[in-house]
């Protein structure tokens, strides 16, 4: 724990680390966010977009602390490893939101999702360590290695349990909040099982990504991500919203009508007005998905089969 704490105030940059914080947080909300959409109309377009938003800002988070840290040496950054680590991130967690939008058990696989995103912030924290490039070579302490991985597991869980049960934005935040900490509890510990040792011969690494394009990347993709997810989850509900305005309005013209009106697909009822449920003695619900012919006469029967077959044949 001393060392844990140590490394949080002494080698790092604490107005950094607060930008880090942030930066998850509103990709943790946004992330969610489009996830509720993806939880109703089960579309895969909304899991890659949490994903990939979810995933960027972890990426964000962790190369804004590896910022703020200083342990007294210069770092230099590999762009390959480093790009790979928020790919694999991302693709972890798309599999961590593809189990909770496809999961049926929730009790179960409601937390399991979370611990597989919890994995993905372990890998990409380490895949982006192993980019990392230090006059020097790195020890790890290994108790603390496991003690970081199962702290961004365990709040992972929490943080999709949450999420799950969320009917309100307020929850979802409370979710968002809690992966925050998942995220940067996880780093920070596994930042405290570092040493660096540093040899002789070392020379001070010059890396393939300057600090200052770092910078500019880890802002630009973030201000995109967000900036995307924002429009498309408001076009998304704005439309969803016209829709519904439209469906509520033809269902009210409907219902006005004294004849009876019945909507059908291949033979089966879609919806009907209420003029139609009254003829019958019986509610909507009870209407939806039934056969038609079966409320209908012998000779009804023949000539809605006669023009089922002729459309058919059309």
């Amino acid at each position: 724990m001393n060392q844990i704490v140590y490394c949080l105030t002494q080698e790092h940059d604490l107005r950094l680390v607060l930008v880090a914080g942030v930066v998850s947080f509103l990709s943790a909300a946004v992330g969610y966010d489009l996830l509720a959409r993806a939880r109703v109309e089960r579309r895969a377009l909304w899991i890659s977009a949490a994903a990939l938003v979810t995933g960027s800002g972890i990426w964000a988070t962790h190369f804004i602390a590896m910022l703020a840290y200083d342990p007294g040496v210069a770092i230099g950054y590999g762009i390959a490893t480093t790009a790979f680590s928020g790919i694999a991130g991302t693709l972890i967690a798309a599999f961590g939101f593809a189990v909770i939008v496809y999961g049926r058990d929730d009790r179960v696989l409601a937390p399991l999702a979370g611990v597989v995103v919890g994995g993905g912030v372990a890998v990409l924290h380490y895949v982006g360590i192993a980019a990392v490039q230090v006059p020097g070579t790195i020890a790890w302490d290994w108790t603390l290695v496991l003690i970081s991985i199962g702290v961004g597991c365990v709040f992972g869980a929490v943080s999709t349990w949450l999420f799950q049960r969320s009917e309100t934005v307020k929850a979802r935040l409370l979710a968002a909040l809690v992966l925050t900490i998942a995220v940067c509890s996880h780093h920070f510990t596994a930042m405290g099982a570092i040493t660096i040792e540093r040899t002789i011969s070392a020379t001070a690494p010059i890396g393939d990504l300057p600090r200052g394009w770092l910078v500019a990347a880890i802002v630009t993709a973030m201000v995109v991500m967000l900036l995307l997810a924002a429009v498309g989850g408001t076009f998304d509900r704005m439309l969803a919203s016209r829709e519904l305005r439209e469906a509520r309005r033809l269902s009210a013209l409907a219902n006005a009508a004294f004849e009876g009106i019945v909507i059908c697909r291949d033979g089966n009822i879609v919806d009907a007005n209420e003029s139609f449920c009254r003829l019958l003695g019986v509610r909507a619900e009870e209407l939806r998905d039934t056969q038609l012919a079966g409320y209908l006469s012998a000779s009804s029967q023949y000539a809605l089969a006669t023009a089922l077959n002729h459309n058919v044949a059309n």
